[in-house]
């Protein structure tokens, strides 16, 4: 079986937006995984002119973008797109420990998204992305602790709105795609 991954890119060819997808299987290692989002940064800002400066309009716009990746997707879904791409950031930013701070990857084995975020707030890194970043934390925690049993419950009673369960998830994935356009942004543009 494998898992077909797209990514959603901000490359313009021939007037069309071009969308990158990658087939995975299951158990594709992470660095497999990384490579495919890398991939598809060197695309993602050729679009974003040489200007290094990320206005709160254009943000908004990339996310509109990045969430139309979620359209056909079911709620569950759309829970493990949002939940592998948690995992996906807090490798991430375990690098960004790793090369900007000199911590040992080895170290940051079993450390989980909120310490990697505490450790990177320790440091010094940008407060503005330490701010969105506490809030995915808050919500990769709600989500990992209570969406399944929530989803559960709310499926087994008859007339519940899943209209609060839902916007959670909404809110999560919108915040989390924040986060990574600003982690790109700032890998590509040195933006640290």
């Amino acid at each position: 079986h494998y898992v077909s991954l797209s990514i959603q890119s901000i490359y313009v060819e021939n007037g069309q937006q071009q969308t990158v997808v990658v087939a995975l299987k299951p158990s594709s290692c992470i660095s497999t995984v990384m490579w495919a989002i890398s991939y598809s940064k060197q695309w993602r800002y050729q679009q974003m002119d040489n200007d290094p400066s990320l206005s709160g309009e254009k943000i908004k716009e990339l996310v509109q973008e990045k969430l139309k990746g979620y359209e056909n997707l079911s709620v569950l879904e759309q829970y493990a797109m949002f939940m592998g791409k948690a995992q996906i950031l807090e490798f991430s930013l375990r690098g960004l420990l790793t090369r900007k701070y000199g911590t040992p990857l080895d170290s940051m084995e079993k450390w989980t998204l909120g310490r990697v975020k505490n450790e990177l707030k320790q440091k010094g890194l940008r407060p503005d992305f330490i701010a969105i970043l506490e809030k995915v934390v808050d919500h990769r925690n709600s989500m990992a602790h209570e969406f399944l049993v929530n989803h559960a419950i709310t499926k087994s009673i008859a007339n519940f709105s899943v209209r609060k369960l839902y916007g959670d998830l909404f809110r999560a994935i919108y915040e989390l795609e924040q986060v990574i356009i600003l982690y790109d942004w700032s890998e590509e543009h040195n933006g640290w």
